[in-house]
């Protein structure tokens, strides 16, 4: 039994064929990932995805406000760099170039950094510093840093979902190796890196 099986709306057919060859039965998560599975012979139950409903903030925003030390009078943007070391890496940088840019042009925007993985906080803190852009920081408080956020600019992967569960508008950004993105190119059917795009058709 495969729960949350290997993504088939992003693989060939036949990648798909051979897990369904492979497995007893496809638990899906997704309504299109139920569809693919069946087309090529999976016994396939949807369930839905496991985020829903459990994606929610543990504070108010007036709450929020005041834990993150923002003010609710001004425009706040999310930056979610991701958990990896190779999305700190790559992608960080990328957002705050692009923070200095939007403070130049959005008077009184405020910027609030979630840290997915503690073991990068230093990095990242140390990242921030050296940008020279006010940027609050904060662990683990992801749902509440969405709550509170006007606009989103968010890695690929399951802070989109998250954000979605929450209406929170988002930029969705991703960054890979020149071999990764021609592998990608060659293999993977969908033109999306966000899965509410997919999710939306």
């Amino acid at each position: 039994i495969y729960y949350i099986a290997p993504p088939a709306w992003a693989w060939p057919d036949w990648a798909t064929k051979r897990t369904a060859r492979n497995i007893t039965k496809v638990i899906a998560i997704f309504p299109f990932e139920a569809a693919l599975y069946r087309k090529v012979g999976a016994d396939v139950t949807f369930v839905g995805h496991p985020l829903v409903g459990v994606a929610r903030p543990n504070l108010s925003k007036s709450e929020a406000y005041e834990k993150f030390g923002l003010s609710s009078s001004h425009p706040i943007i999310g930056l979610l760099p991701g958990s990896r070391a190779y999305e700190i890496d790559n992608l960080l940088p990328i957002m705050l170039r692009a923070a200095a840019k939007i403070k130049m042009s959005l008077k009184g925007v405020q910027f609030l950094l979630s840290v997915a993985a503690s073991v990068f906080g230093e990095k990242i803190s140390r990242t921030v510093r050296r940008s020279g852009i006010e940027v609050k920081v904060t662990n683990n408080n992801i749902y509440d840093l969405m709550s509170v956020s006007d606009l989103i600019i968010t890695a690929s992967g399951t802070a989109t979902l998250e954000a979605t569960c929450l209406a929170t508008p988002m930029i969705v950004v991703y960054k890979t190796s020149l071999s990764t993105w021609i592998l990608g190119h060659i293999l993977v059917k969908f033109p999306y890196v966000s899965l509410p795009n997919i999710l939306a058709g």
